[in-house]
């Protein structure tokens, strides 16, 4: 059953710096929203540090119920969708650069910290988050978080995949590039980045292919994204695509891709799912076929 959803990604003039004030950023933020807004989006990705970077500044950080925390509530109750807002939080006493997710109603429901800050963070007391965090459940599917230097470190999304991850938000400093599209290639998942200096946000799809980009003229760039949808091996799977496509025709779509040996069907109806697709005519999943074929080296 198709699992669609539609996300804006916001690019940022912001610089490394952070010379600009929270109240510039904020009105960049609206400003930008305003035009991703014309298009509906089921959720809203803002780059990293999105309110500035002045990791040793006390008033930098936000605590939940402060006035960061109100302002991006506010947002998302305005435009109904999710926003995942990347700021500096204090928790407990305790300094974080993260990621926060406000649902449509403008609760703040998930927090992801970064997992991997830099030394320049570390060194102004900026504390690293959970190694191994959960996935969050929308109501469109599993999201995964990384920020900035996190991308480095594939231990990351190894736990992600292991929790079912199906889409990667990216918000950083720098753009990720072919990093990015091996992760989402790798773990066969969706990933959309949001940049903070400059046009280079991006969505790449579950084969690692780059699909759409940001540019001057679209600073807050929307596209939908199809998340029933499955990479499979094209051995044992293959010689079944024909009469997959005999009876559900329209209902989905299949991609055989012979340079990697692999192959993508994805639902685009609501009258079926990949699963039921796959369990009604025993299609093999990547990991079941890869497992099943070192077991015989063993």
């Amino acid at each position: 059953m198709s699992k669609q959803v539609k996300i804006c990604t916001i690019s940022m003039n912001a610089t490394i710096n952070g010379n600009s004030s929270k109240e510039e950023h904020f009105k960049e933020i609206e400003e930008k929203l305003a035009i991703g807004g014309n298009e509906h989006p089921n959720l809203f990705l803002l780059p990293e540090c999105c309110l500035g970077n002045n990791f040793d500044k006390a008033e930098s950080y936000d605590a939940p119920a402060g006035e960061t925390f109100n302002h991006f509530s506010t947002l998302a109750k305005q435009y109904h969708a999710y926003v995942v807002a990347p700021f500096l939080t204090e928790r407990d006493g305790i300094r974080y650069n993260s990621s926060v997710v406000f649902d449509s109603g403008g609760v703040p429901v998930f927090i992801y910290d970064k997992a991997f800050p830099t030394a320049d963070e570390l060194k102004c007391g900026v504390q690293a988050g959970c190694p191994s965090p959960d996935c969050f459940d929308a109501d469109f599917g599993k999201i995964g978080f990384a920020i900035c230097f996190d991308l480095n470190f594939r231990t990351l999304f190894q736990n992600y995949y292991r929790k079912g991850m199906e889409l990667l938000l990216f918000s950083s400093y720098f753009p990720g590039g072919f990093i990015l599209q091996s992760l989402a290639f790798e773990f066969s998942c969706f990933a959309v980045s949001s940049h903070s200096q400059g046009d280079e946000s991006v969505f790449i799809d579950n084969f690692g292919r780059e699909f759409a980009r940001a540019n001057i003229f679209e600073p807050a760039l929307t596209r939908k994204i199809e998340l029933d949808s499955t990479v499979m091996h094209m051995d044992a799977n293959y010689e079944k695509v024909s009469a997959i496509k005999a009876k559900y025709d329209d209902h989905i779509e299949i991609e055989q891709l012979r340079p990697e040996g692999r192959m993508i069907i994805r639902s685009v109806s609501r009258s079926v799912t990949v699963k039921e697709i796959m369990k009604e005519f025993n299609l093999t999943t990547l990991d079941d076929f890869l497992d099943a074929n070192n077991g015989l080296l063993r």
